[in-house]
């Protein structure tokens, strides 16, 4: 897990006596409640995959650069996930984010 990525947005990650995961700060940031969204690790790992080929220089092969959510729109482009095409999340904080997120939800 990385702690310093996690800090620097300001995210824990919590499991909830119900069994519920959830990411703090999901009612006041919008890439807290778009990682939270991504809750499948093999979809997590499709995803990687994705930010992997931007970050090759091969983005052309990214098949579905949409990455919207069910709530949240965001399109990825070779330097980062663009939502609603103005705030933007580079790369590499996008894959810690994700990968951190997959180990919370396989670990706990």
């Amino acid at each position: 897990m990385n702690v310093q990525i996690l800090n620097k947005y300001g995210f824990n990650f919590i499991k909830r006596a119900d069994g519920e995961r959830i990411i703090s700060n999901m009612g006041t940031s919008y890439i807290a409640a778009y990682i939270w969204e991504c809750n499948d690790p093999e979809l997590i790992d499709e995803y990687i995959s994705d930010i992997n080929l931007c970050l090759s220089g091969q983005y052309e092969l990214v098949e579905e650069p949409d990455k919207s959510s069910s709530t949240i729109y965001a399109r990825l482009y070779p330097n980062g996930l663009y939502f609603d095409e103005n705030d933007k999340l580079p790369l590499e904080d996008l894959k810690e984010l994700l990968l951190s997120w997959k180990e919370f939800l396989e670990n706990n």
